[in-house]
């Protein structure tokens, strides 16, 4: 099978979960024999493989809107010579316009977009009504996004398939790195990890207000903030502000190194406001870690209340109360952290997601035959 996909990333260090998860999907699907041909900005970093043949596009930093209309010829000359089966929309917002365009040309090349994220802004809700009927399948890494587009778009049930997104192999349990716990001064302390994008949707502002008010009964605790963004100054004026100590704010992190931050912590809280999977939770939890999360979005799905970890609105005591109980009980830790394992090696597995993957595309390319 030849697929088609531009892309505005496919860097396997991404800390945006929906490159995380073409990186997987696509060097799966080409391990597995099918070519993939990849339009890429310049300079942009990727992972080798033979069945990915990439072409560039002459700039490295492109907006959105311009993405759309750079990929018009792209896909064009590479029908041309290539008579791909499938063209993939690896985000509406990126890919859709343009692919719409090709999809005018040739009715006849399947197109399937995948969603990652619900956006309201008006550009993009503009840019769904303009595209959505037009894709022959659609992709949602949760319930929570599939329902959101058959409510908001009308879309039908049968024409959305949701596959989850999995966790990298190499992130698993581990012990405790000792020169990260005396980087950090973390030796013998109860340690709450936060890793992502320190922007208002992942809400991480919340988080520091909670660990201040548990700051006052529990001095042995400390809070790691790892990311970085916007938000990052505010960050900075609050800790000082509020003279919090044991706060520990670090950039993003990739690699081994990822998986020894996540190794380091006792539990990891994610605060968003709105996630399309989460897909930091699940790495998280893939390291038996117990979570305690917004009790919004994709995050239900990931987190059963009281058994992965916890599921909480917005009410600082109630986030304390459950710090507290995990502060107090080893046991309910390390019960929480192996359930939470077993979800991710059950439901969150990129070799499952990728089969999945590869069903849809193979049924979508058997009910549109080229045409001569």
């Amino acid at each position: 099978m030849k697929i088609c996909s531009p892309q505005l990333g496919l860097n396997p260090k991404s800390n945006l979960g929906g490159e995380i998860h073409d990186h997987f999907v696509i060097h799966n699907l080409a391990k597995r024999g099918h070519k993939i041909f990849v339009y890429l900005p310049k300079g942009r970093n990727y992972q080798k493989n033979p069945n990915i043949i990439i072409k560039r596009a002459p700039i490295k930093h492109i907006p959105a809107f311009i993405f759309n209309l750079l990929i018009i010829p792209y896909l064009f000359k590479a029908y041309k010579e290539e008579k791909f089966d499938i063209l993939r929309v690896h985000n509406p917002y990126f890919v859709g316009l343009g692919a719409i365009v090709f999809k005018f040309f040739y009715p006849n090349v399947p197109v399937i977009a995948t969603y990652h994220l619900e956006e309201k802004s008006p550009i993009f809700t503009l840019i769904n009504k303009l595209t959505i009927n037009r894709y022959d399948k659609i992709i949602c890494v949760s319930n929570y996004l599939k329902n959101w587009l058959m409510n908001d778009y009308n879309v039908e049930s049968k024409k959305i398939s949701v596959i989850y997104n999995g966790v990298d192999p190499n992130i698993r349990p581990a012990a405790k790195n000792g020169n990260f716990l005396k980087k950090y001064n973390l030796g013998g302390k109860f340690t709450i990890l936060f890793m992502g994008l320190l922007i208002p949707r992942k809400n991480p502002l919340f988080l520091i207000k909670v660990f201040k008010q548990l700051k006052k009964n529990h001095r042995n605790v400390s809070l790691m903030i790892c990311g970085s963004g916007p938000l990052k100054n505010q960050i900075r004026e609050f800790i000082k502000k509020n003279m919090l100590t044991d706060v520990h704010l670090i950039d993003s992190i990739y690699g081994q190194e990822k998986k020894e931050i996540f190794n380091l912590c006792d539990v990891f809280a994610l605060p968003s406001l709105n996630e399309g999977f989460g897909l930091v939770v699940a790495e998280a939890m893939a390291c038996a870690k117990p979570v305690v999360v917004a009790d919004n979005s994709s995050l239900v799905e990931l987190v059963t209340d009281g058994k992965e970890g916890y599921t909480l609105n917005y009410n600082i005591n109630a986030w304390v109360n459950k710090f507290t109980s995990l502060i107090k009980n080893k046991d309910l830790r390390l019960s929480i952290g192996l359930s939470a394992s077993s979800k991710v090696k059950k439901q969150f597995n990129w070799q499952i997601s990728t089969q999945m993957y590869e069903s849809v595309l193979l049924s979508l390319k058997d009910e549109n035959p080229p045409q001569n």
